[in-house]
């Protein structure tokens, strides 16, 4: 998901954040975790960490416990 950016000079901070909180609400629960990634991916490039080395894969497991 590639996004417009667009700088605004802030004139009254509530607006701006109850725009924020619009704009995030009319997107997506799936374009929201793609907008988190890319600004993680951002970041660590950004600390000069390459993100395309292969990692091993981690994975979750749950389990459920029995109650005595």
């Amino acid at each position: 998901m590639m996004t417009r950016r667009i700088i605004r000079k802030i004139t009254d901070r509530q607006a701006q954040d109850a725009e924020t909180y619009r704009y995030w609400h009319s997107r997506t629960p799936a374009e929201r975790a793609q907008a988190v990634f890319e600004l993680t991916r951002d970041g660590y490039a950004a600390k000069g960490v390459d993100v395309h080395v292969e990692r091993s894969e981690r994975h979750i497991a749950s389990f459920q416990r029995t109650r005595r």
